[in-house]
């Protein structure tokens, strides 16, 4: 920028106050909004429920150690056989009085499941 240029911006009062407010960090004037896909509003919303929840400096890795409560293993009418998901295939469940965010438990919020012996 010319020194002719900047002196005619700081001789302009309208442009000294904008950036006098902005420096102080009391401008009014935000950062552009990112427009994010479902997907990742989903996960924006699920961290930020998790970090409420479960406190700022926590541990959270989406699908590592944020899942959803899952279901058995079973077989269906035709024959197909669909795996365990989720903490149950993981060999967890999740504590009574647990709530979900958005769907998902952080493993926190799980345990593992008793073997249950078995009978002859």
């Amino acid at each position: 920028m010319k020194k002719a240029d900047m002196a005619r911006l700081l001789n302009n009062p309208a442009f000294v106050a904008a950036f006098a407010s902005f420096v102080s960090g009391q401008s009014n004037v935000s950062a552009p909004k990112i427009k994010l896909s479902r997907k990742e509003q989903y996960e924006a919303d699920v961290m930020k429920g998790l970090r409420r929840k479960l406190g700022a400096n926590a541990d959270i890795q989406l699908r590592v150690n944020v899942l959803t409560y899952g279901r058995a293993a079973y077989t269906d009418d035709k024959g197909v056989h669909h795996p365990a998901t989720g903490w149950i295939a993981k060999g967890r469940q999740v504590k009574k009085g647990e709530s979900a965010i958005k769907g998902v438990f952080h493993i926190s919020q799980t345990e593992a499941i008793a073997k249950v012996p078995a009978t002859t």
